[in-house]
């Protein structure tokens, strides 16, 4: 019956091509029906019918595939509550998949950072809104936008450095008439107040207006004194604290760009205005660095550059007894570049392969299917210190060709008054 259960489940998986996040579910499947040590092969077709639209030929050879994972040695309690959660999961993310990514941010994703799965969710085409103490609350929400579509809304907890209280004060007494009443209805301390507006969730007071963000920020480093108390059932104050005509810290043009995203990654851990490797994009096109997305298109044995932010590092046992080093590199293209540094390798990275946060990996694609590619990791680079080589070197060029033009500029003077003479 188990057997049999499973097996209609892994006939009516969607068609969809699922990322490391929610592939594990096929090999679940297997896991409940052969944690048993069995290796009978069901070769009946699933009532006769197809849901999906797949042959029973191609069931067949999908089962026939998973059951070399027969042996494992998972327990049987184990394999089944893999089992029915990552196909539930699998089944929730292909039909739904604003409250997924929702409920999946709310709670621990497990060993994968959740700037990961928001990058995920975006390449899905699931919008990704920001902190906004107007619409935020203490978990992550699916907000229907004005065409329709489904958004998820980043949380209030996500703000580093924010109590508790600051963010039961933030949900309880939403929404806020003026900037006013906010301060005088949540009380933040100072550092949680610019963090606020550092990462835009202090927008809706600028008319959600961007370049107004160091304004913003300059006027609440610029404030004195202490909020108003303000009882619970007390109504807003409805004035609105004057921006100052003058930038005392920080400007809006420090708040774009790179520094933005650093701001996100600093205050909330994760960027939301773009992916964190954006800025290197330039970069990889001079380099001929290859996005993760094409490695798919290459073949076996193809020399590459691959580069990212390194999401997971393993090292697992083997056999032999040498150290095989897994990576796992995001550029924000879409799939994660998985890298491999064998024992031979490992010799010429040493250590960096367990501290670099962005890397660059010369290395050879290496086949594992029609749609499985890996790489075989030769070299690595820290990406940073690469990005100032070559600013340096642009700088020098630069330099040189300034030269040149200064000294061709005084050599035609120096010629012109030679003829006059």
């Amino acid at each position: 019956m188990q057997r049999a259960r499973a097996r209609r489940r892994l006939a009516v998986l969607p068609r969809q091509r699922f990322s490391c996040c929610t592939c594990f579910s096929y090999f679940s499947l297997v896991v409940l029906v052969m944690s048993s040590g069995q290796s009978t092969r069901v070769t009946s077709s699933v009532d006769g019918k197809d849901s999906t639209g797949f042959p029973a030929p191609a069931v067949d050879r999908a089962w026939k595939v998973l059951s070399g994972f027969g042996s494992f040695g998972f327990a049987k309690a184990h394999g089944a509550a893999f089992a029915r959660t990552t196909y539930e999961s699998a089944w929730l993310k292909t039909h739904h998949p604003a409250t997924f990514f929702a409920g999946l941010l709310t709670h621990d994703p497990g060993i994968w950072p959740k700037d990961l799965i928001v990058a995920e969710a975006r390449n899905l085409g699931v919008p990704v809104l920001g902190l906004d103490v107007q619409k935020s609350a203490l978990d992550y929400r699916v907000e229907q936008l004005g065409d329709g579509q489904l958004a998820i809304r980043l949380a209030l907890p996500e703000l580093a450095g924010s109590s508790a209280v600051e963010r039961q004060r933030i949900a309880e007494h939403q929404p806020f008439s003026s900037l006013q009443d906010f301060r005088d209805r949540v009380r933040p301390r100072r550092r949680t107040f610019e963090a606020l507006a550092r990462v835009g969730a202090l927008d809706s007071f600028i008319g959600y207006d961007r370049a107004r963000r160091g304004d913003l920020l300059a006027h609440i480093q610029g404030l004195g004194g202490k909020a108003l108390p303000v009882g619970p059932d007390q109504l807003a104050f409805d004035i609105e604290l004057p921006l100052p005509d003058f930038y005392r810290a920080v400007t809006a043009l420090d708040l774009r760009g790179r520094t933005q995203t650093d701001v996100e990654l600093r205050d909330l851990g994760l960027p939301v205005s773009q992916h964190q490797m954006t800025r290197f994009y330039p970069l990889f096109k001079e380099l001929g660095v290859t996005p993760a997305s094409e490695l798919v298109n290459l073949p076996g044995g193809t020399e590459v550059l691959v580069a990212g932010v390194r999401r997971a590092t393993h090292t697992p046992p083997m056999r032999s007894g040498k150290r095989v080093v897994f990576l796992s590199l995001d550029d924000g293209s879409g799939p994660v570049s998985n890298v491999v540094f064998f024992h031979d390798a490992q010799a010429a990275i040493g250590a960096p392969v367990f501290r670099t946060h962005y890397a660059l990996i010369r290395g050879r694609t290496r086949r594992t299917g029609a749609r499985g590619v890996s790489v075989t990791g030769e070299q690595m680079w820290d990406l940073l210190d690469v990005a100032g080589k070559v600013r340096a070197r642009q700088a020098a060029e630069q330099e040189r060709e300034r030269v040149v033009v200064e000294t061709e500029a005084a050599d035609n003077v120096i010629q012109m008054w030679r003829r006059r003479a």
